[in-house]
């Protein structure tokens, strides 16, 4: 990822972290155009909900137009990771995940595309051929580390 857009991404992200109040580690790979991976681990929990929807995020302008020239971002999650993520038999993205992404989207004022996968397995060989942009929760490995850049932050 080119070091200006990278530049970008981790602005963007610090903010959201900052806005939520969470303690996060958040996983960023990609190509020059679009973001690959934007994963959370979600280990902790948003210290008030009513304090995260309240928060403003204050973008650059740089920033801004990297979400308005990224408007579609492809998000998929493990379909069987309950509480932290499932979809309901109706097909429905649902968690802890789901909640967080709720927000985000409010928060930056986008729409991620949720892709619906049979199985785990399946999510990473798409992210692994960049067939989807976001994993909503993830763990570090060193097999992941080799198609997957993560990047740490923590909110005292």
């Amino acid at each position: 990822m080119p070091v200006r857009l990278q530049e970008n991404m981790r602005n963007i992200i610090t903010k959201l972290v900052s806005s939520f109040l969470v303690r996060i580690q958040l996983i960023l790979s990609g190509t020059i155009f679009s973001l690959i991976a934007l994963i959370f681990l979600l280990l902790s929990t948003l210290v008030s909900v009513g304090q995260a929807s309240s928060a403003e995020i204050d973008l650059s302008p740089m920033e801004k137009q990297w979400l308005k020239e990224h408007s579609v971002i492809r998000l998929a999650p493990d379909p069987n990771f309950a509480p932290i993520e499932w979809f309901t038999l109706e097909g429905q993205f649902k968690g802890i995940s789901a909640d967080y992404v709720a927000l985000i989207e409010q928060k930056l004022g986008i729409k991620f595309e949720v892709v619906h996968a049979d199985s785990w397995s399946i999510v990473m060989d798409m992210a692994r051929n960049r067939q989807v942009d976001l994993l909503a929760a993830a763990a570090t490995s060193p097999q992941r580390e080799e198609f997957v850049f993560f990047c740490s932050w923590k909110i005292d």
